[in-house]
This record gives structure tokens, C-alpha cells and sequence, in this order.
């Protein structure tokens, strides 16, 4: 059903949704290891996907703390 509305194709009352062609996206992350145990961040961003968005961009992240044994 998605996939039909992302290819501008009507759905009952489901209005289509026009896709950009180009879409950009960047990731950037570091980690620090100290002796078993190791935190790591990242950062992405990426442009919009859909002409008519709100938004210009998206802006997310994540943190994983992890220790081996």
C-alpha cells in the first residue's frame, strides 16, 4: 500500500505523494574506547524526500555505550 502511494497512484481517499529525485544525506560519528569499555555517537542528516514537506531536513542521532568482557 506504501509503495503505491510513494508512486503517485490514488488509493480510495489516499492522496499520492510526489518524490524528489535527488536526496542528500551525511553521517559523522566518533567513539572513545577507554579499557573495556567503549561510547560512540552519531550524528545523520538528511534532505527532505517529498516535495511539499514541512520540514527542509532531518536530524537524528544515536549513542551506544557497550563494554567487553
Amino acid at each position: 500500500m506504501l509503495k503505491d502511494l510513494l508512486e503517485k497512484k490514488k488509493l480510495g481517499t489516499l492522496t499520492a505523494l510526489d518524490k524528489k529525485l535527488l536526496v542528500g544525506s551525511a553521517q559523522i560519528g566518533a567513539a572513545i574506547i577507554y579499557k573495556e569499555v567503549r561510547l560512540s555517537f552519531v550524528n545523520s542528516i538528511s534532505t527532505r524526500q517529498f516535495k511539499g514537506s514541512s520540514k527542509t531536513y532531518d536530524h537524528f542521532g544515536g549513542v551506544t555505550l557497550s563494554y567487553r568482557f
